[in-house]
């Protein structure tokens, strides 16, 4: 999923907006900040006995309009919008463990 939510959008950034490598990396940082912002929200949410299913159902609809929108964006501004969108639909639903 993650593939798929970051690959893809940045390679559609460089096509339809020409966006520099400065702007993908923004892009990237952006995606991060709202996967970020998601882990620190959702997870402690559902360790507090927050509904599973109706918590991960949300991210994935947030991470599916987040899509939607990116493709229907006219200007780069609005696509790092959506970005931000896309990192919280699937930052929540991909918790990082830390490492050894």
């Amino acid at each position: 999923m993650e593939y798929t939510n970051v690959v893809y959008p940045l390679l559609a950034l460089s096509q339809n907006f020409q966006a520099s490598a400065a702007q993908i990396g923004l892009a990237i940082s952006i995606i991060h900040t709202g996967a970020t912002a998601s882990r620190l929200v959702v997870i402690p949410l559902l360790k507090r006995g927050g509904r599973t299913k109706t918590t991960l159902l949300a991210l994935a609809c947030t991470s599916v309009v987040a899509l939607i929108l990116f493709a229907l964006s006219p200007s780069l501004p609005l696509a790092y919008l959506s970005m931000v969108l896309l990192g919280f639909g699937m930052g929540g639903c991909q918790p990082r463990q830390p490492g050894p």
